[in-house]
């Protein structure tokens, strides 16, 4: 491994495996470098769904780009994605105004695709379909959602990327990059189990680390990343709570979601602003008890479950001013430092 690569990649997530699996596939010599285990940071601490009106109103271009992916992934990694029933709950008259505009303007996004429509179901439905909602729940949108098993997927686009010759290595610190323009780049890690130091050679480094990115080009010399990230927390109950998963607005006035993954259920998520070190990424009470008491507005017996564990994780986000966290834009950004 000392000699020289093509392109290092910093960042074990689903964006750098799939960078290095892309790159090895065209044939570059490619090393793939993560600090902790592979999908260990926002990629593993999501609620694993896709599809879904995210986006709608202020963002349709995301919106149109996640039905796209959730079109091409049902066709590519069709093991990995299992399709959900969905219901979006209505708890006023309002709540179903806003919500009917919402699901019109995504039933004109997903309808190219042959999903189905987004259908409102009275009371008396939804209640029949899951009897544990309180009467605060005046009737639900039933929407197609799609589980994403986010940990195999990684895996086997690792498994591919090894297959095609990349040299992937876990639990390995970068603590430098040295930039030497006209000659090479190189990195040098540290074993976070040994404390082994290795310097690798590449002619392109990227930073594929999402809310470590402002972290890692400063190792590099660069400081000019700006970036918004949002705190993220969920809960895991053992098995499956509820009939069917869920969202409704919650005590923040934000969306949140029970969602139903093979042998468990994720409920959440929060939205905060973090601007701390990534590394110090903590639960807190505030946020188990602002998940829990939400959802005991609309689905009570969630007291009575079993709460296994809590995980939380940091949406990688560019710098947008003067809007909350839940509504922070997700436009792909790419930056070149060449």
């Amino acid at each position: 491994m000392d000699s020289l690569f093509d392109v290092i990649v910093i960042g074990g997530g689903i964006t750098g495996v799939a960078i290095a699996r892309d790159a090895s596939m065209r044939g570059l010599k490619v090393l793939l470098i993560e600090r902790k285990d592979f999908g260990s940071g926002a990629s593993g601490t999501c609620m694993g769904m896709m599809g879904g009106p995210v986006g709608i109103p202020n963002d349709l271009e995301f919106t149109k780009m996640n039905a796209h992916e959730v079109y091409v992934l049902k066709k590519i990694a069709a093991p990995f994605v299992e399709p959900r029933p969905f219901l979006s709950l209505v708890l006023s008259e309002d709540d179903y105004e806003a919500q009917k505009k919402q699901f019109d303007i995504f039933w004109q996004i997903i309808k190219p695709y042959g999903e189905a429509k987004p259908t409102f179901l009275d009371e008396p439905m939804v209640k029949e379909i899951e009897p544990g909602f309180s009467d605060s729940v005046k009737g639900a949108f039933l929407i197609s959602e799609y589980e994403l098993d986010v940990f195999r997927i990684i895996i086997q686009n690792l498994l591919s990327a090894r297959k095609y010759g990349c040299v992937a290595l876990n639990y390995k610190e970068v603590i430098s990059i040295n930039i030497r323009e006209g000659v090479s780049n190189s990195v040098i890690t540290r074993d976070t189990f040994t404390g082994e130091f290795r310097e690798y050679k590449g002619k392109f480094i990227i930073n594929a680390t999402g809310a470590w990115a402002p972290k890692i080009a400063n190792l590099a010399g660069f400081n000019d990343i700006r970036m918004r990230p949002t705190k993220g927390t969920i809960l895991i109950a053992d098995g499956h709570i509820s009939n069917i998963g869920f969202q409704f607005r919650g005590i923040d006035d934000n969306f949140k979601e029970v969602t139903l993954h093979r042998n468990s259920t994720l409920m959440g998520p929060t939205y905060d602003d973090y601007f701390e070190d990534p590394n110090d990424l903590t639960v807190s009470n505030a946020e188990i008890h602002l998940i829990l008491d939400s959802i005991k507005e609309v689905y009570p017996r969630v007291a009575q479950e079993r709460i296994l564990r809590a995980m939380t994780g940091l949406r990688p986000l560019p710098y947008f001013w003067g809007v909350p966290p839940a509504k922070v834009p997700r436009p792909i950004t790419i930056i070149d430092h060449t």
